[in-house]
């Protein structure tokens, strides 16, 4: 829903990034969800802390404009990391696959512990710091799972710190549809009752196409790699 930038505080001449949503245009096209879920994502980094989950600094706003700074990663995202290599067509070492892949599965694992549902697991959601250290991004579909008064755990619904940005529609998890094509769980796509088990689903994706260089869904790509069954298995049993 905006656009982010590289910025230097003058405070303390650091390097962040800024990410920027013009509210006034999300409300003149009467893009009232898309309006909501851009204010949800300050809320979510707000509660999150954990070193593969990009650190929140600060929001505000100005003017029309909603401002949310958050630490720089240097090293960009997953799916410029796959498109490089695809390019180059040299696949990823299987020891830096096992690393992704277990600061990625840290992060979720988190993640979900904190009652949280991301709802858009992608290679562009991955990101890296100088060190190649992982950090999952991009909170603004996310959702928080909490059971109703009567332990209903098929009702899936906001606990009251969010309230007051998203409708009840929006806490309806099987009544949404949020996520990104090719990462999308069998769940979400049937609209039923979903859990923290469709990040898993994405992340399950996202990690065959660091392997084959290229998402399930595209027909004719090339499955030929050289990795341990041990690593295969892993992957297949994640998606």
């Amino acid at each position: 829903f905006g656009k982010v930038f590289k910025v230097i505080s003058k405070l303390n001449n650091k390097v962040y990034a800024m990410k920027m949503v013009n509210l006034e245009k999300l409300i003149s096209e009467n893009n009232e969800k898309a309006y909501k879920l851009a204010l949800n994502e300050a809320k979510f980094l707000t509660d999150l802390s954990h070193p593969h989950i990009i650190k929140y600094y600060h929001n505000f706003t100005q003017g029309d404009y909603l401002y949310i700074i958050v630490e720089n990663a240097e090293n960009g995202d997953m799916k410029n990391f796959i498109n490089a290599h695809r390019k180059s067509g040299i696949h990823i070492p299987e020891e830096g696959l096992w690393s992704i892949f277990l600061q990625c599965m840290k992060g979720l694992a988190y993640v979900h512990k904190m009652g949280v549902i991301h709802r858009d697991i992608k290679p562009g959601n991955i990101l890296m710091d100088n060190n190649l250290n992982i950090k999952i991004g991009d909170f603004g579909t996310a959702a928080v799972k909490k059971e109703n008064e009567k332990g209903n755990k098929n009702v899936q619904y906001l606990n009251a710190h969010y309230l007051s940005i998203l409708d009840k529609e929006d806490l309806q998890y099987g009544q949404t549809f949020v996520s990104s094509a090719g990462y999308t769980s069998p769940e979400m796509k049937k609209r039923v009752d979903y859990d923290q088990k469709i990040d898993v689903y994405s992340m399950g994706v996202t990690f065959y196409e660091m392997c084959y260089l290229h998402n399930p869904s595209e027909l004719g790509a090339n499955d030929d790699v050289d990795y341990s069954d041990e690593l295969l298995n892993i992957i297949n049993a994640v998606y």
